[in-house]
């Protein structure tokens, strides 16, 4: 038989809510319960004395040095009015292993804290003819302990190694008669998916009244229903017949209820074509008199199946048993251990490691290539200078220096990468910048323009 719980709805005639019912016979009391930008670098020391006409005031006026050829030291960041050192490498290593540390402790904590929630022991109940499926996941637990918590023999444990089909069937009915005023009553059954229950009812109740009724799953919905019966629920009076499909193997409740305060006669009966797992090929029974344990295998997956016999066959027609669940510990012990492990052997290796030859912040004037272009040979003004006599004036020299684009300023800056040196840093800006950034000498793409200084 299954087990009932009901209560009033309030008010003078029922009270508050409250538990019980006529009709129902149970070898428990209770029975079952439904539930700015940063600043960068110049030079203030003589050695790189820039135009301000282009970049603006004060933007060469900053810290900074050429520590070796072709590489440039930003020196201090300067964050707002706050000088900022550069950080150690060996110290941004060592705080990013204690990080590392902690996110995975903190992880690890709430992994325990979810298995021992869903490992918890928990009481479920046992109807007649109930096949019922018990599993854990065998890399949290080793085993699953049941221990019967009534007096009476009944439900028997099946071990299997494999998952069991929902092949086999059992017939049997059940049937009510209760007289509700401002009441509400619900009897719960386990149902596997594809189970049928066929309902025939027959209401007694004054005019204009009726009696609500609906199959409800979860504690939620039933939360809904005592809340408000006239929604989504059949409205019984008279005789009705009715036919139910289980989706999914759960607890259902057939709920009944009356919201007014008169009298009224309720008399159903079910018809359950009940599905129930094949066990003929279980490992081990085990009779449920007092505990058995399910062992899991780590490699392998195990599985137990609670059946309880029909009707006729106990004196009682309902049981309780408590389920608990063995978790590996030493699993989730070895687990921290690993991570501690872990954290001192990366630990060492950031001490034992020297960064001193690590120029992480420092950066080449120009990006480094598989192949490097050679510059073409440009001949030195002191060569020409040297060579006068017999093949320029000291004018021709000095209009061969002259930007070949604007012929007013001398020719400070080369492309990169080509190396070409033919235009002023102001003129290889703009062609740089145009549309077809190209060298006036080889045709090439131009990628950047670097200006020469002079001493």
């Amino acid at each position: 038989m299954p087990h009932g719980g009901g209560g009033g709805f309030g008010g003078s005639d029922g009270g508050g809510f409250s538990s019980g019912g006529s009709g129902f016979s149970s070898s428990f009391e209770h029975g079952r319960s439904s539930g700015g930008s940063f600043d960068s670098s110049g030079d203030n020391s003589g050695r790189d004395h820039r135009s301000h006409d282009y970049w603006g005031p004060g933007y060469y006026d900053r810290p900074g040095y050429y520590d070796r050829p072709g590489y440039y030291s930003s020196g201090p960041v300067f964050v707002g009015n706050v000088q900022r050192q550069p950080v150690d490498r060996k110290t941004e290593a060592l705080n990013s292993n204690k990080a590392c540390l902690f996110f995975l402790t903190i992880a690890s904590v709430i992994v325990t804290g979810w298995v021992a929630t869903l490992y918890g022991t928990n009481t479920i109940g046992l109807d007649v003819n109930t096949s019922r499926l018990m599993t854990a996941h065998s890399l949290f637990a080793r085993n699953i302990q049941f221990t019967n918590k009534g007096e009476f023999q009944g439900p028997v444990l099946y071990s299997l190694d494999s998952e069991p089909h929902l092949n086999s069937e059992v017939r049997w009915s059940d049937y009510q008669n209760i007289t509700m005023n401002y009441w509400h009553q619900e009897y719960y059954y386990y149902l596997n998916k594809g189970s049928v229950v066929r309902m025939k009812s027959n209401v007694n109740i004054p005019e204009r009244n009726v009696v609500y009724f609906k199959v409800i799953r979860g504690d939620k919905e039933l939360q809904e229903f005592l809340e408000r019966p006239d929604q989504a629920s059949i409205r019984l009076r008279g005789y009705l017949e009715y036919k139910f499909e289980a989706t999914a193997n759960d607890d259902y409740l057939f709920a009944f209820a009356n919201i007014h305060h008169v009298d009224a006669e309720v008399a159903f009966e079910l018809e359950i074509n009940s599905k129930k797992f094949d066990v003929r090929h279980a490992k081990k029974r085990c009779d449920l008199k007092t505990r058995c344990d399910l062992q899991l295998s780590l490699l392998g997956s195990r599985y137990g199946v609670l059946e309880t016999p029909g009707v006729s066959e106990m004196p009682v027609d309902n049981w309780e048993i408590q389920v608990g669940y063995g978790i590996r510990w030493g699993l989730f012990v070895l687990l921290y251990c690993v991570i501690l492990v872990c954290f001192f052997v990366r630990r060492r290796t950031i001490l034992n490691t020297n960064y001193s030859d690590i120029h992480s912040e420092r950066a080449p004037l120009v990006a480094e290539e598989t192949t490097v272009p050679t510059a073409p040979v440009l001949p030195s003004i002191y060569e020409q200078q040297e060579h006068a006599h017999g093949e320029g004036t000291k004018d021709d020299v000095e209009d061969c220096d002259q930007c070949s684009v604007c012929f007013d300023a001398p020719k400070d800056s080369f492309f990169v990468p080509c190396g070409h040196r033919t235009t002023c840093y102001a003129c290889g800006l703009r062609i740089s910048t145009s549309d077809n950034a190209t060298c006036p000498i080889c045709r090439k793409p131009i990628k950047d323009v670097s200006r020469i200084f002079t001493a």
